[in-house]
């Protein structure tokens, strides 16, 4: 194979083995992007065979350290998604993935002496990260070999940092690239009317065949969105009763549930499932793309951070490549002022028990004095009559 035995020490003996007295351990790191787009037992075996076939005698694979993710993903953040669960009858060994193969790097007494992967950018697309991972290890004596590298540590390494330098930048280079044309393409899907992701409760997906012939071949289809002809109408009642009674998300919920509204998953109504209605812009006849955007991962295993992003970045389809709409744009952009307008105000048709004794305001809060602006508030005062008084707004 062309390679000479590092000067690595020997699993479970302190310092160096310089003599090659005993077998040496490697800690074998692979990943691949996704479970949909590839098949990640094929490509884990392929890459655990290619990194068997590169060792050098007297070395083996103690460890085996695995994930299913995007190369992308930070290196702080990495391993903290299970989809690598889906396949742990796959017959692939794994001792972890990034986070694990860290975590015993910096242990007093690793069961590996260096690590190996198929290629550099199965440690990493990202430059930084794969340089920090690098940085890591040999700051504990720990070298990265990789199998289209020579592994030969008594020979100069230059030559082999630098052309592992440049395949980083190629590989963060094509990471970008390709992630920018996917979006471009997925912006011209949405121009053109064509649904992205599951139809919106009210909509019913009406599907044809990719134009993709390959696509096609794969079962692969199009949607665009036609009412539905049951939930379809409930969405338009959601909207009037928020911009013409100004009610609360609560309210409209228990309202649903009263009149037996289906729910989008059957359980029954929250003010949860109502406000992702009365966000969604796609009940104007249009299809939308880029609303949120993803930052990374959250501080919660699974979990990843969502911001907002502003209306002007949006992508709409075309207004030739409209679907039927639910409701049109100026109650849809009513409705997205009725949170700030309503404030704290408490709808009176859901009083709990402790406020049903109380004198009701029905107009509290929801008038507004002409000259300042301000939320007008009630009281109440007796009249000279027993048992009556009189309401005022002020």
């Amino acid at each position: 194979m062309g390679t000479t035995a590092p000067q690595l020490r020997a699993w479970g003996t302190p310092g160096w083995d310089t003599a090659g007295t005993g077998p040496v351990g490697l800690a074998f790191v692979g990943r691949t992007s996704t479970s949909t787009v590839q098949n990640p037992v094929q490509s884990l075996n392929r890459q655990i065979r290619r990194a068997n076939e590169r060792l050098p005698q007297g070395f083996y694979i103690a460890r085996h350290y695995w994930d299913i993710e995007s190369g992308g993903t930070d290196l702080d953040a990495r391993s903290r998604f299970d989809v690598w669960q889906q396949f742990a009858d796959a017959g692939i060994p794994r001792d972890g993935g990034m986070a694990d193969l860290r975590a015993a790097a910096a242990s007093g007494n690793p069961p590996f002496s260096a690590v190996i992967c198929e290629n550099i950018e199965r440690s990493g697309r990202d430059t930084f990260d794969a340089l920090k991972l690098e940085k890591e290890l040999r700051a504990r004596g720990m070298v990265v070999f990789a199998t289209d590298e020579p592994i030969d540590v008594q020979a100069a390494e230059g030559s082999t940092i630098l052309v592992r330098r440049m395949k980083q930048g190629v590989a963060e280079y094509f990471r970008y690239q390709l992630k920018a044309q996917m979006w471009e393409g997925l912006r011209q899907y949405v121009i053109g009317g064509w649904n992205t992701g599951p139809a919106p409760y009210g909509y019913q997906p009406e599907r044809s065949i990719h134009p993709n012939p390959i696509k096609a071949s794969m079962g692969a289809t199009r949607a665009r969105l036609v009412p539905d002809p049951e939930a379809g109408p409930w969405v338009t009642r959601i909207y009037e009763w928020r911009v013409y009674e100004k009610v609360s998300r609560l309210t409209i919920a228990r309202r649903l549930d009263r009149a037996g509204a289906p729910s989008p998953d059957g359980k029954g109504w929250s003010p949860g499932a109502v406000a992702r209605i009365l966000k969604n812009p796609k009940y104007t006849g249009r299809v939308v793309l880029g609303r949120t955007r993803n930052t990374g991962t959250g501080q919660r295993k699974g979990e990843r951070k969502v911001r907002d992003v502003p209306r002007a970045y949006w992508t709409w389809a075309d207004d030739a490549n409209r679907h039927p709409e639910l409701v049109d744009m100026d109650l849809w952009e009513k409705a997205q002022l009725i949170g700030a307008e309503r404030g704290n105000v408490r709808d009176t048709e859901h009083q709990t028990p402790a406020s049903a004794s109380r004198t009701v305001y029905p107009l509290r809060a929801r008038i507004r004095c002409h000259k300042c602006q301000r939320r007008f508030h009630g009281i109440t005062r007796p009249s000279r009559k027993p048992g009556q008084n009189y309401i005022y707004y002020l």
